[in-house]
This record gives C-alpha cells, structure tokens and sequence, in this order.
C-alpha cells in the first residue's frame, strides 16, 4: 500500500469524524404556528441539524404537522466555539 494511499484513508476518516462530532453553534425553541408544537432544534453552520420532526427548506424550518407556515424560531442562546 503506498503512502499516498494510507493518507488518502487516514483524511477521509478524520473527515467523517469530524462530521459526526461537529460542533452545536446556534440553539433555538422552534414553536409550530399550526399544532403548536414547542421544541428544542438545533442548528449547525446555519442549517437545521437532522431531526425526525422538522426540517429546513430555505431559511424557513418547517415541523411535520403539515402546517404550510414556518416555525417561529425563539433564540434561547447562542454560543460559537471556534
């Protein structure tokens, strides 16, 4: 096995691994206009993490009532960890 190869697999299993570990930057209590629905989702480099019950078309997350408005998103906090 060449050097170049080893490197190659070593960066594309640090790369997973940082994706699986990535880091929570922005928290908010997304509350459903249609069923309310009040429920924490979190957020990372902008985009809405993978969750069962709601997803993120746009810049509008949407929970799976079929309501055809967004979620209002409450801010509870945010933290950016460099």
């Amino acid at each position: 096995m060449s050097i170049a190869s080893v490197q190659q697999q070593k960066s594309d299993a640090v790369k997973e691994l940082e994706q699986r570990t990535a880091v929570i930057t922005d928290e908010a209590v997304a509350l459903c206009p249609k069923c309310k629905t009040f429920e924490t989702v979190w957020f990372t480099s902008g985009r809405l993490n993978k969750t069962q019950k709601f997803r993120q078309e746009d810049t509008g997350v949407y929970h799976d009532c079929g309501s055809k408005y967004p979620c209002f998103l409450l801010l509870r906090f945010q933290r950016r960890i460099a």
